[in-house]
């Protein structure tokens, strides 16, 4: 429903959205489980480690991509395979570089935070998110819809998926 009849695309676009999509829940699974090791390695002082996990990240990636296609494994579900294993490794160092902060967390004695207080806290930043993929979408949207969208929703995609890792990244160097 949404790739064919809300973002309107192409039988040949829409069939390889469906089969990566299953693939963009791992992924973004891997980005959340890596999280709690990247906010211990900020707090600590420690961006050069978290950078130096995401760069590996990036690095791999790009390693990685034209193996994949010698290889012959290329396709939706084989391109989000070559960005799940980077991100495995990057939530691994993380992991690993932020072992001696973890250590040093002291026992939480204070009162846990009441459920209403964590919808409040967090309502602001999940609407964010929510406005960011969905102008996301909205943009996926109108470029179906464009002429000639099976050449540019592809290149706009690819773009994309290379600028935000590395845009994102480049905003988390401003700590070091």
């Amino acid at each position: 429903m949404v790739f064919g009849a809300l973002l309107g695309l192409p039988p040949s676009i829409e069939n390889p959205a469906r089969q990566a999509f299953p693939f963009t829940i791992l992924l973004n699974l891997l980005f959340y489980a890596r999280n709690p090791s990247m906010v211990l390695l900020y707090n600590n002082g420690a961006a050069g480690r978290a950078s130096s996990a995401t760069f590996a990240r990036i690095g791999l990636t790009l390693a990685l991509s034209p193996l994949f296609c010698s290889w012959g494994l290329v396709g939706p579900r084989w391109a989000m395979v070559c960005q799940a294993i980077p991100v495995a490794l990057e939530t691994t160092v993380s992991w690993w570089h932020s072992r001696p902060f973890i250590a040093t967390l002291a026992e939480d004695v204070a009162p846990a935070a009441s459920g209403r207080k964590i919808l409040l806290f967090t309502l602001p930043l999940s609407l964010g998110g929510f406005l960011m993929t969905l102008s996301g979408m909205i943009l996926g949207a109108v470029i179906a819809r464009a002429g000639q969208p099976e050449h540019m929703l592809p290149a706009y995609y690819l773009a994309a998926g290379l600028a935000n890792p590395a845009a994102y990244a480049a905003s988390r160097s401003r700590t070091w």
